[in-house]
């Protein structure tokens, strides 16, 4: 499943990180598995919530 991206006006409650990397969230995660991944196969993925700063 996608998550929808946030509507226009709207915060960014997390941020998805891969390797340094933001991705858009529409890409699908077989791509990101297939061009990302470290050699023995992991995608590791973060997922942290934004600054509220």
């Amino acid at each position: 499943p996608t998550l929808p991206p946030p509507r226009a006006g709207e915060q960014k409650l997390f941020q998805v990180v891969i390797h340094g990397i933001e991705p858009l969230l529409e890409t699908p995660l077989q791509w990101l598995s297939e061009h990302l991944s470290h050699p023995d196969n992991f995608l590791h993925i973060c997922i942290t919530p934004v600054p509220s700063d």
